[in-house]
């Protein structure tokens, strides 16, 4: 069985040296490195030398935020959304996440897939859980793929 500190060696090695090419860096600042792969998603904390599984996906994370105070994290989804907050992992299933970004020092923007007929930008509150409604965003639907969505 390997410990957190082997798995926090082997992550940190593939960020940082051999660039794994399945590993994947969603985020990453001076104390913290939040990554995925083979459909799980870890924070890789350099300070104490430790990998914390944050939460196994079906398929892999499309995105990840580590909050600029260094609080909280998030990774996000085809099959829900999960945050790290306080050492403490909440896993939130019901919006499938194709991207998001930081809106304030406890929130997040969420993103839908942006090709769905009724996709959407939310926000959710890391603090209270609570999700809202921001606004439709029918700009891609039936138009065609592409990698660099303008949100």
């Amino acid at each position: 069985m390997i410990t957190e500190t082997e798995l926090f060696e082997r992550l940190y090695r593939s960020m940082k040296e051999t660039r794994e090419p399945n590993l994947v860096i969603h985020a990453e600042n001076e104390s913290f490195g939040l990554v995925s792969i083979s459909e799980a998603a870890y924070l890789l904390d350099f300070n104490s030398r430790k990998a914390i599984l944050i939460d196994s996906f079906y398929g892999n994370p499309t995105c990840g935020v580590l909050a600029e105070n260094g609080h909280w994290a998030a990774v996000g989804g085809n099959d829900g959304l999960a945050v790290s907050r306080n050492g403490i992992v909440n896993r939130y299933h019901g919006v499938g996440v194709y991207d998001m970004r930081q809106s304030g020092p406890e929130s997040l923007l969420i993103l839908e897939d942006p090709w769905m007929e009724d996709a959407a930008i939310w926000e959710f509150n890391v603090r209270t859980a609570l999700l809202e409604k921001v606004r439709p965003f029918p700009d891609y639907a039936h138009q065609p793929y592409t990698e660099n969505v303008i949100w």
